[in-house]
């Protein structure tokens, strides 16, 4: 089924995390998660998630 809500939410803020301790500059951040974040809306488009 995939996973819930809460859980993505979760992972998303784990891969931010992430991100901050490797260094990577904000804009370069924002730019992965607004990737995240176009593919999901498009999943729920298709269907394919909730």
């Amino acid at each position: 089924m995939g996973i819930g809500r809460l859980k993505a939410l979760e992972l998303a803020a784990r891969y931010r995390e992430c991100m901050m301790q490797r260094g990577l500059q904000a804009n370069t951040i924002n730019r992965r998660l607004s990737a995240v974040k176009s593919m999901v809306r498009m999943a729920r488009r298709l269907e394919m998630c909730d």
